[in-house]
């Protein structure tokens, strides 16, 4: 297998797949848990600490980041986070990049959010 081939693989392979960013963390909840959305305002929530972040791809550039789909898409990552909510960061529309010489890669459309979890009464 060329190399090139090898990068683009891999490119694909690490593009299609939700990436997490822990900043603090909790126990693993269950794969399927509940999760909220909830409106941020600027970056606080009262009520909530942020657990770090959370990036994936979604179906297509016209996907809501707050339908249904959209947040099943992302809910295991948050619980194995221990995350109990997200609120919307930004979304990414797909796009190519052909800048390397003979390869072209195609990034499609991704969501960030940031994950929460509620603050413990201590």
């Amino acid at each position: 297998m060329h190399a090139r081939s090898l990068f683009v693989l891999c490119a694909v392979l690490v593009v299609s797949c939700a990436t997490a960013n822990p900043v603090r963390t909790y126990p693993p909840r269950a794969t399927d848990c509940e999760i909220e959305l909830i409106e941020v305002s600027g970056h606080a929530a009262p009520g909530w600490t942020t657990i770090g972040s959370l990036s994936g791809p979604i179906a297509s550039e016209d996907t809501d980041p707050l339908s249904p789909d959209a947040v099943d898409s992302v809910r295991a990552k948050v619980c194995q986070m221990g995350g109990e909510a997200i609120s919307f960061v930004s979304r990414r529309d797909g796009r190519t990049d052909a800048s390397s010489p003979g390869a072209t890669l195609t990034i499609g459309p991704g969501v960030t959010y940031n994950v929460w979890r509620r603050r413990s009464e201590s």
